[in-house]
């Protein structure tokens, strides 16, 4: 069984490349703007995802799991190799078949396990970047509408490493090639994210107010 980071590469590159964009019919600012006059905003969404608290204890508690059941599977598999060492002892008596057909059984009854234990951790790591990418959504809507912000792009905002092609490849293709200081809000919505402690564990509203992405 494949470990939980390996599941989700694919679904996690679908959620971390969405724009958070939103088209907003906000009230008078509360406080002042990131930037005066701006409409556009700029959020890190890979940085909020690997210091998102919940999102971290969530995750922890999966690979947690993830370790258990690989334990479980591991004491299965040694315990029907042990059979198959002994059936060599059976041979050309009455108890060989039935003991032969007892070891097929475990293998079959073993690779369901395997693959619905599989996914079941995947679908459970697709509903946790689900919610934690929705209450970072819920989290940019409610900053932007008290900020009369029209607009918010990802961006990437870590140096690229000259000595890596690879990121340096990525640091040309950034769709933001410059921004003004003060358009960059993400560690505002970090912190408005994690300021609630209590509610560590919890998915984020499912209320008309906190509605987000990927709802119909």
């Amino acid at each position: 069984m494949k470990r939980p980071n390996g599941f989700l590469v694919l679904v996690a590159a679908t959620l971390l490349g969405s724009l958070l964009v939103g088209h907003l019919a906000a009230q008078a600012p509360r406080a002042p703007a990131p930037q005066s006059g701006g409409a556009i905003a700029l959020v890190d969404v890979n940085m909020i995802f690997n210091n998102h608290q919940r999102f971290k204890m969530q995750m922890e508690e999966m690979r947690t799991d993830v370790e258990r059941a690989e334990a479980t599977v591991q004491k299965e598999r040694q315990a029907i190799q042990r059979l198959g060492e002994q059936l060599e002892q059976y041979q050309g008596t009455r108890d060989y078949r039935a003991m032969e057909q007892d070891i097929a059984e475990r293998q079959t009854k073993l690779a369901i396990q395997v693959r619905r234990q599989q996914r079941e951790f995947l679908e459970r790591e697709a509903r946790i970047y689900h919610n934690t990418y929705k209450e970072i959504w819920q989290a940019v809507d409610y900053f932007c509408r008290n900020q009369n912000i029209a607009m918010v792009l990802r961006f990437n905002r870590d140096p690229a490493d000259t000595s890596k092609p690879e990121e340096v490849l990525r640091d040309i293709n950034k769709p933001v090639v410059w921004h003004r200081n003060g358009l960059d809000i993400t560690d505002r919505i970090l912190a408005d994210i994690n300021r609630d402690q209590h509610r560590v564990g919890q998915p984020p509203s499912d209320s008309p107010a906190g509605r987000g992405p990927f709802q119909r």
